[in-house]
């Protein structure tokens, strides 16, 4: 682990990428997942999915970063002033933009973090991304206690904070350079490639990994574009497939969202007190965030495959436990029932 954080520190700039980058990207989603149960996840999958990924192409992955954040500052805006207006339609407008800044960033983010990172720490950076979301679910929850701005005066400046994080990028995201491989790849720039190498990385001779970037583009220029059906039916991918999609099966069935959405009806049935529930709920977020920060320490020495398999294993016993207490629970209260 030591060796691995050593590296890091050796690239200021990539340390400083992680922060500014995350602050504007993957922290907004987390951040408006934990402050409302709202429909703008599911516009950040269907904005992700249609728009987000020829946007990051054209634009490329700093500028479009920068851009985006000025969807959740004018969506910021609207939700600040809902509450003067009397208007739930700007509140609408709101959640709808920032579900669109969310798929952006989400994809974005995740792109040009690993694209700068080298390549020995690309696992380590990566896990950065799923970081910065659990910053963001812990950020809203603590905001939205009663002493800070969860009030009914001030919760349009929470449900505004996005705004902030996004004047906060925009202010910053400058100082960095642009994804070197896009640069190149996408661009056909090698000079600029290799001076964001340089930042990046240090003042070093880089061009073993520049060569490495265009034998890659040479390799896909010979490969053609599959269809859903033609990648289902190729069995020289059957395994890549299968792991893409138990992956993430398994991470969209593993109830984390349901936590945040029902974790007060779950304290509350535990017999919580109603003004300890955000109290409470707030240990979720601080879990999530320790266990994040704890994964990017041991990555890299522990390995994804044993990091994932140890993390199902630990939520499907817990679900399990889950289970028996409800159904204990329930039939202890149906017995106390039936013999009154």
């Amino acid at each position: 682990m030591t060796e691995y954080l050593t590296l890091l520190l050796d690239c200021p700039v990539v340390i400083a990428a992680i922060f500014i980058s995350g602050i504007g990207g993957t922290f907004q989603y987390g951040f408006g997942l934990s402050v409302m149960t709202s429909p703008s996840g599911f516009i950040k999958e269907l904005w992700d999915h249609w728009m987000a990924g020829p946007l990051i192409t054209k634009f490329g992955r700093k500028r479009c970063l920068l851009l985006n954040n000025f969807v959740a500052i004018f969506g910021a805006v609207l939700m600040i002033l809902s509450q003067t207006a009397t208007s739930f339609e700007m509140i609408m407008v709101a959640r709808l933009l920032y579900g669109i800044n969310a798929g952006v960033s989400l994809s974005a983010h995740t792109i040009y973090l690993v694209e700068c990172a080298p390549k020995r720490l690309r696992g380590m950076v990566g896990v950065t991304v799923a970081t910065f979301i659990s910053l963001g679910k812990f950020c809203g929850q603590l905001l939205g206690i009663s002493e800070l701005l969860g009030t009914q005066e001030r919760w349009p400046w929470l449900l505004g904070f996005n705004g902030f994080t996004a004047l906060l990028q925009l202010s910053t995201m400058p100082l960095l350079p642009e994804s070197p491989r896009f640069l190149l790849l996408d661009r056909g720039d090698r000079q600029a490639c290799e001076k964001a190498l340089r930042r990046l990385w240090g003042n070093k001779d880089h061009s073993m990994e520049v060569e490495e970037m265009l034998e890659e583009k040479a390799a896909l220029q010979n490969v053609r574009s599959h269809s859903v059906m033609e990648l289902i039916q190729n069995q020289t991918v059957r395994w890549q497939l299968l792991t893409i999609l138990v992956t993430f099966t398994a991470l969209q069935l593993c109830g984390i969202n349901a936590v945040y959405f029902y974790s007060f009806e779950v304290f509350r049935a535990a017999g919580i007190q109603e003004h300890q529930l955000r109290y409470t709920a707030l240990g979720t977020g601080m879990c999530e965030l320790s266990t994040s920060v704890a994964c990017f320490m041991i990555i890299e020495n522990t390995g994804k495959k044993v990091l994932m398999l140890r993390g199902y294993t630990g939520m499907s016993a817990t679900v399990i436990l889950l289970t028996v207490t409800l159904y204990l629970q329930w039939t202890s209260w149906s017995n106390s029932s039936s013999s009154r």
